[in-house]
């Protein structure tokens, strides 16, 4: 359930047991925010009761809301020229520098629904970009929110090759003094994203790695993936924060990916010349079903040839050692295996 919050505004709200949807409040928008969270059926329809609700109470939160669920519903055309009509009009009514913005749980969808008008290929991403951040530079409000959002997103869709527009987006809009001075740590982590993802791209083979595990027992990474359809490999550190919080969702997917008959090796990989709580990390996450495994004699040489400074990193392969992605990811990874089954 989604609040409407105001400054300065003081709302009770009541919630009997531990269901949420029986959350309720006498006070106004709220009350009404929250009946129309509860509808069911037809989206147009929704969209009209939050309109009509809109109008009845024009607070500055409700009014964006309401204008960013309109372009998140917004029909679009067919027709190709129409559709990139579409794309250059989409934010039209919409400042896309209100500070409120970053914190619609809405926003998250429009984005996506921006990039997804045109097919997903490096020239409609560029000018997907130019379109979003036209009129903007470091020093606009909401600036970095979509500098970091159109990143996550081209990850997120690394199988389509569009490397070019990472760093496109990259040099045009972020690589220059004035913005690195003051975004330096996001800068940072831009740059070893990009050297991430030009050191091994999608399509090539995975270099060879030689690794050993707990009791020295020595691996190639060659042997492993030819015995499988796909291997998937993260290379973590016991340290980082995001691998702990990433490490019970991979081995959760996985482990029901292996179980539900999908042929596939797992493999954990200790990106650190620091062996402490290595053998505690795995055991906790990935004791049964996985490789857990280091570059044999600490060799940390892979690491400019695959440029995986960062923690937790992920590579999936087919069975030659194709690079099929480069990132965690269930919903393309389900697509993936749904693709070549189909294949």
């Amino acid at each position: 359930m989604d609040l409407l919050v105001e400054n300065g505004s003081q709302t009770t709200f009541r919630l009997p047991g531990n269901n949420l949807s029986a959350l309720s409040t006498e006070s106004q928008p709220n009350k009404g925010f929250l009946s129309y969270q509860r509808l069911q059926g037809n989206p147009e329809a929704k969209l009209e009761a939050l309109k009509s609700l809109q109008k009845e109470f024009p607070t500055p939160t409700l009014n964006l809301f309401t204008a960013l669920e309109e372009k998140r519903l917004l029909k679009i055309p067919e027709d190709l020229s129409a559709k990139t009509a579409a794309r250059n009009q989409f934010f039209s009514g919409i400042n896309l520098n209100e500070k409120g913005i970053k914190l619609m749980p809405n926003m998250y969808q429009v984005l996506y629904k921006y990039t997804t008008i045109l097919p997903i290929n490096n020239e409609n991403y560029k000018a997907n970009a130019d379109v979003l951040l036209k009129g903007q530079n470091c020093d606009s409000e909401n600036f970095i929110f979509y500098i970091n959002w159109i990143f996550k997103n081209l990850e997120y869709y690394s199988q389509n090759n569009l490397n070019a527009s990472f760093k496109y987006v990259f040099n045009k809009y972020l690589n220059d003094e004035k913005c690195i001075k003051a975004n330096k740590t996001f800068y940072d982590q831009s740059v070893i994203k990009l050297n991430s993802l030009e050191a091994v791209p999608i399509g090539t083979v995975m270099p060879e790695l030689e690794m050993q595990d707990f009791n020295n027992k020595t691996f190639t990474l060659s042997e492993i993936y030819a015995k499988s359809k796909y291997t998937f490999l993260m290379f973590f550190n016991p340290d980082c924060i995001h691998c702990q919080q990433q490490a019970p969702k991979v081995a959760e997917y996985f482990n029901t990916l292996k179980k539900n008959g999908v042929n596939i090796q797992t493999i954990t990989f200790l990106n650190t010349d620091n062996q402490t709580d290595w053998r505690k990390f795995t055991d906790q996450y990935f004791k049964n079903g996985w490789l857990n495994l280091k570059s044999k004699d600490n060799n940390l040489d892979y690491l400019d040839q695959l440029q995986s400074y960062s923690n937790p990193n992920f590579f999936l392969l087919d069975q030659k050692g194709k690079v099929l992605l480069k990132s965690f990811s269930e919903q393309q990874i389900n697509k993936l295996i749904l693709e070549n089954s189909v294949k």
